[in-house]
């Protein structure tokens, strides 16, 4: 096969040596192709491809970052989602579910949770993203390498201060290939409680180690006391006196953490994840969801947010334009957009309402009360901008058939939403 990675590299060199040719696309260095923009269509990353290079599957990897490409509805190849980071962004996760043929997540308690919404995902978990040989002599003992940021992490520093006032803890944000195979121990902390890449990289290194009991697949995979050893989440006191009985028992420590690194080698590479993906894309592909193109809206709604925190002023408009022109092909198509997916698809229309202007802003509205008429957020924003030009009778005449409210009530109501979804 010929195969597209997208935002990573992750199993690029598995998939070739098994035959099949590969390119990567995003913006990183390390990728075979610069996106050097946002926003990119399908259509223009084909024609980037060499001549000979006709795709026959397209892999989108989560870099806990919206998908930076468009025309996610025209994809006429089989294509997979895999979602890491899904604790973060499980809502429009949820919803390109939806959009790609396929969906492989990372943390196997959402399982029930996409389920719920339709989406039937495969559980393909992290792995040892490097290959490490242990060292001897040790030269560290205990030690954490992670992101100790108090504003995005409170929990996780506030650990850390209790833990090394118990026991001496090497603390530091630092690379983790040339750490882990010196050191006698490895501490994880999840955010929140995700299986992480630092579960599978500590124990390829042969270092024992010592994380949170977790859920997510941890104890389907390794064995207390077995390949790891587990403390309970947010206990520095337990955490600390484990760490302490195995600084002085080292030989109990080099035995787990040797078991533990066997158990990497003979299931937890790359290449074990590269066959258990192709297993799953052998069985037949799920039908596309009816409501592809609005499922669409909540990636790119979340990325013109993402884009005007970041002050991509130019790129956010671009974002803003992508969920209208869903929207657009949602309502031709027949599509139906859920109640939360309305609240996107308002803010946005009132956000671009100037550049797209007000004749153009309201047919599209309009189209879209008459095609839901079941969503009364389409019906309060209209009912709030008849009021607002002074068209009150007519914004009462629809504000009755909308509730038993007094009329004046619901208008006074359709002003308070809409002055939220300005916000």
């Amino acid at each position: 096969m010929n195969i597209v990675l997208i935002n990573q590299n992750w199993f690029a060199a598995d998939l070739k040596e098994l035959g099949h040719r590969v390119l990567s696309f995003g913006r990183s260095e390390e990728l075979d192709i610069r996106q050097e923009k946002f926003l990119l269509p399908w259509s223009d990353i084909k024609k980037a491809l060499p001549n000979d290079f006709v795709p026959d599957l397209l892999i989108v990897h989560d870099d806990s970052n919206p998908v930076l490409i468009t025309e996610l509805e025209s994809i006429d190849i089989p294509s997979v989602f895999y979602s890491v980071d899904t604790h973060h962004h499980f809502t429009f996760h949820s919803y390109l579910g939806l959009v790609f043929s396929h969906l492989f997540v990372a943390q196997k308690d959402y399982i029930s949770s996409f389920e719920s919404v339709a989406v039937n995902p495969y559980w393909l978990p992290l792995w040892a993203s490097a290959y490490m040989q242990p060292q001897e002599p040790k030269t560290i003992g205990a030690i954490f390498l992670g992101t100790l940021n108090p504003k995005l992490n409170p929990d996780r520093v506030r650990f850390f201060d209790e833990l090394k006032k118990l026991v001496p803890v090497d603390v530091r944000t630092a690379a983790f290939l040339n750490i882990f195979p010196q050191s006698e121990i490895i501490i994880n902390q999840t955010v929140k409680g995700d299986l992480n890449f630092r579960v599978f990289e500590a124990m390829m290194s042969g270092a024992l180690l010592i994380t949170e009991k977790t859920g997510n697949g941890l104890s389907e995979l390794f064995q207390d006391g077995e390949h790891l050893i587990l403390y309970e989440k947010g206990n520095a006191r337990d955490a600390a006196d484990k760490i302490s009985y195995f600084l002085e028992h080292k030989e109990a420590a080099s035995r787990i953490g040797m078991a533990g690194r066997e158990r990497i080698c003979k299931e937890h590479l790359s290449k074990h994840r590269t066959l258990n993906l192709l297993e799953k894309l052998s069985t037949p592909t799920r039908p596309t969801a009816l409501m592809r193109p609005f499922a669409a809206v909540a990636n790119y709604s979340a990325l013109s947010y993402n884009l005007k925190q970041q002050g991509e002023e130019l790129w956010c408009l671009r974002a803003g334009l992508e969920v209208l022109r869903l929207t657009q092909l949602g309502l031709q198509i027949g599509d139906k957009p859920d109640p939360r997916l309305s609240i996107d698809i308002m803010r946005t229309l009132l956000a671009l309402q100037p550049t797209i202007g007000e004749k153009a802003a309201q047919a599209l509205l309009d189209d879209l009360r008459q095609s839901f008429p079941e969503i009364t957020v389409f019906h309060l924003v209209k009912i709030d901008q008849l009021a607002s030009n002074g068209n009150v009778a007519l914004a009462q005449a629809i504000a009755s058939g909308l509730s038993e409210l007094p009329p004046d009530d619901v208008i006074q109501q359709a002003g308070s939403v809409v002055m939220e979804l300005r916000q």
